[in-house]
Parts: C-alpha cells; structure tokens; sequence
C-alpha cells in the first residue's frame, strides 16, 4: 500500500464534486479539475457540496488529522480550533474521509 498522490487526491475530489474535466492527449487521459490539496479556496468551493452531516463528519475527520499531525504553530489550542487552521492538504483528507477514501492507504490498482 502507497499513499495517494496529490494529483490522485484532486482527481477524487474532482470526481465527487462533478468538477473533474477529462481529456486526452497522445492517447492518455488526464484530468483538469481545481488544485484543491493545495488551496484553500478550491477546499471552500468542495466543502459547498456537502450535506451538513457530512460536514459534521469532515469535521471529525479533521481534528484527528490536526492532533496527529501535531500543527505546533497553533500553539496549545483545542483540536476543533487548529481544524480552523488547517491547510488545504489536511482538508482534502478529511473531504476523501467521508466517502471513505484514506489517503494514506491507497488500495493497489
């Protein structure tokens, strides 16, 4: 098992957003679709589509993702507010979470 490129995370993203783009080019398929693991507005523009339970649930998602990730620029604050600080990457794990997509286990293709 390897973990999820980024570009993989954006694609899945894309795909459960509706905004993924597919095209082809010399016979390979490539994807255009917002760079969300590394911006937080494409994060804002995902977190949009989802119903309020699974908000709830990226947000649980995320504060486990922030105490493991051990954020030491917030500071000893509580895991809900560093999940207010996090970055766009740590976002789209907790986004990939809710439809039960662990990054950091990529199932072998």
């Amino acid at each position: 098992h390897t973990m999820m490129t980024l570009t993989e995370q954006r694609i899945a993203i894309a795909e459960i957003c509706g905004t993924a783009s597919p095209y082809y080019m010399e016979d390979r398929k490539y994807v255009y679709s917002p760079e969300y693991p590394s911006n937080l507005d494409a994060m804002h523009a995902a977190k949009l589509t989802l119903t309020e339970d699974q908000l709830g649930q990226m947000l649980d998602h995320l504060c486990n993702i922030v105490r493991r990730d051990h954020n030491k620029e917030c500071g000893p604050m509580t895991a809900v507010i560093q999940a207010f600080r996090a970055t766009a990457e740590q976002e789209a794990e907790a986004f990939l979470l809710v439809f039960d997509i662990n990054v950091k286990d990529k199932k072998p293709e």
